[in-house]
Parts: structure tokens; sequence; C-alpha cells
């Protein structure tokens, strides 16, 4: 349907102009924001260079933004970066030391279960590490969400082939996925220490049958550059029939982490999403 591999490549000398304008922007904060405003100012940055692909970038910017005020959720999407740019040793360092500030979160936890199943690594030790972020709240998902994660997500593969997959399994309670109204239902791009979300409302899933007015509504978001935003379009348009499938009549949500959020990986890794239902 698409030529990805074609449409990547004649992209990249725009890549390449991005970074160069991007890089021109001045980086000085803005002295009138408190510290705690420009700690959120940089992480933003930061989340909008990794949807951007640029790994240096975006760890440039969530340095700053843990020097200016250090939040768990900029230390955990560190981790993320580091892990991105293949720079394993300092991202297990680094969920150390979160786990050394918040000893009682287990969202440290989540995103090293994560880590060891794409290494392939003890599934006993990936079942621990999930216990415990159920165990603290489902790590500020909201619990239907966290099980699709653990089901869906690509990066669990592995853990979902071994037989400690069946354990976690068992404690999952049963939801209807009942949906009585919808309270969501909206479009809009969010960025998580996990990974980043778009949200398309039911009014808008007539965008998913041409991929030039995806492409302006992605753009539209502010969440990504327009020659990317057509690439990811493209990539979300060839699972078309199965985002439909899972729409129940108020939405759907695209999820990916920032791992398969990847130009690295090439469009293997913008398909590497899963698909959960607004409510």
């Amino acid at each position: 349907m698409f030529k990805f591999t074609s449409i990547w490549s004649k992209l990249g000398v725009i890549f390449l102009l991005v970074v160069f304008m991007m890089s021109s922007v001045g980086c000085g904060g803005d002295s009138t924001l408190s510290s705690q405003e420009q700690a959120k100012q940089a992480l933003d940055e930061s989340y909008k260079f990794l949807t951007q692909g640029f790994h240096a970038e975006a760890l440039k910017k969530v340095n700053q933004s843990i020097e200016l005020y250090p939040t768990q959720e900029a230390l955990l999407v560190k981790a993320n970066i580091e892990y991105l740019k293949g720079n394993k040793d300092d991202a297990y360092n680094s969920l150390v030391e979160f786990a050394k500030l918040y000893p009682s979160d287990g969202e440290d936890d989540f995103i090293k279960a994560i880590f060891l199943s794409l290494e392939k690594r003890n599934p006993q030790e990936i079942l621990d590490r999930l216990k415990t972020a159920l165990n603290d709240n489902f790590v500020g998902m909201e619990e239907e969400f966290w099980w699709e994660f653990i089901e869906n997500e690509p990066s669990f593969a592995y853990f979902r082939s071994q037989p400690e997959y069946a354990d976690i399994l068992n404690l999952k309670d049963s939801y209807s996925g009942v949906i009585t109204g919808c309270k969501e239902n909206k479009t809009k791009f969010e960025a998580h220490w996990w990974g980043p979300q778009i949200y398309i409302k039911e009014g808008d899933m007539h965008i998913l049958n041409d991929v030039h007015d995806l492409t302006v509504v992605l753009a539209g978001l502010a969440a990504m550059l327009a020659p990317i935003a057509a690439i990811v379009a493209a990539a979300i348009l060839v699972r078309e029939v199965e985002i439909r499938e899972r729409d129940k009549g108020c939405g759907i949500i695209l999820n990916w982490t920032w791992l398969n959020f990847n130009p690295s990986l090439g469009v293997a890794g913008l398909l590497a999403y899963w698909v959960t239902v607004q409510k």
C-alpha cells in the first residue's frame, strides 16, 4: 500500500534540515519562570525531540529538566532515552538511582521489566517486577490500560512466550469492558514516561480513510513535524482494519513505548503500536 522504505529515505535530508533548524533555536530558559516551570518546559521539549527521533537532543533536554527541578517523570524518561541510545548500563543505573530516591514506587520496576523482556532475560524477574508495578496501583496507569500494555505491547513478546506469563494473568481481575458513555472521546497527543499516545475521537475516525487527512491532523497536534507525521500516518493506516475493529463508539488510542518510536528501527518501529479504546 505504501512504500515506507523509500518514503523514509527521501525524508532523510528533511530530517537533517530539521535538526539544523531546531539546533539554531535559542535554548536559554525564560528567566521569568520558576525552576519548576522551566524544568517542565525542558521535559516537554525532550518529549518533542523523542517523538521526532532526536535522542541526543532529548537526553540533553531531560538532563536540563532534572538539573532545574528533578521529578520522577524526568528520571524515568532519562532511563528510556539512555536505553534507546544503546547506553544500557546508564539506563539501568538511572533506574537504580530512581529506586534510591523513590523506594516505594514501582515505575522503575515496570521499565526494567520491559528492558529484561527485550533482552530475553530471566522471566521470573520480569514477573516479580511486574507484580511490584501492579501492587503500586498500576504505576499511575489505568488498570485496564496496564493489562492491555502487558498483553499487547511488542516489548513483552518474549515474556508472553514464557510460563511465568500465566502467573501474571492469574492476578488479573475480570472487567466487563462495557462502555456506558463516552467520557474521553478526544483527539489529542499525550507524552508519558513510558511513551507517546495518539487519541482519535469517534467524530474524527473518518480521517483513517485518507493518509493526507490523517497527516494534517497529526501535524496539527503539535506533537510532530509534518514530514514525520506523514510517515506515522502511513504506518497507522496499514493497520486501519484492526483499529476500526477495536473502536467501541468512543474513539481509539494508539500507544507506543519510546523504545518502539525510534527512526533507527524504520517503519517496523512505528508499526509496533497497540490499540486501546477511549471510554
